[in-house]
C-alpha cells in the first residue's frame, strides 16, 4: 500500500468499507508490512486523521484513533486533527454567507469533534 491511499481515502466521502481493506496488514516480498497510518503529506503535514477531521468523516476518524493512529500529530500549522477540525468550525462560523451546504458541513465536523472528543476519552 502506498503512503497516500490512507490520506486519499480519509479526503473521500463514506469511504470506511474502503479504509478497513487499506487498514489491513499486507505481503510484499515475503514480508507483511503495515499501513502507515501516520503519514504526514508534504504541502500541509496532515494526517490521514487531520484530513478526515477537517472533512468531518467520524467513522473514518473514529475507525483511525481505534486501529493506532495518532491523535496528537501536529500538522505544519501546529495543530493537531482535532485542533484543525476546531480551526475549520471557527471559519465557518465567521463566514457571513452561510449557505446551506456550509451548516451541513458545520454539523459534520461539529459532530466529528465530539466523536473525537470521545474516543480520545476511552483510548
Amino acid at each position: 500500500m502506498s503512503r497516500t491511499q490512507i490520506t486519499c481515502c480519509a479526503c473521500q466521502k463514506k469511504k470506511t468499507a474502503t479504509l478497513e481493506v487499506l487498514l489491513r496488514p499486507r505481503q510484499s516480498g515475503g514480508e507483511t508490512v503495515a499501513p502507515q497510518l501516520d503519514f504526514q503529506e508534504f504541502f500541509h503535514g496532515n494526517t490521514p486523521m487531520h484530513l478526515a477531521a477537517k472533512e468531518g468523516q467520524t467513522e473514518v476518524v473514529v475507525g483511525l484513533i481505534q486501529v493506532g493512529a495518532n491523535p496528537s500529530i501536529r500538522n505544519f500549522a501546529g495543530r493537531t486533527p482535532i485542533e484543525e477540525a476546531r480551526a475549520v468550525l471557527e471559519a465557518l462560523d465567521n463566514d457571513l454567507g452561510r449557505a446551506h451546504s456550509t451548516a451541513i458541513r458545520r454539523s459534520r465536523i461539529a459532530e466529528t469533534v465530539s466523536a473525537m472528543e470521545i474516543a480520545l476519552i476511552v483510548t
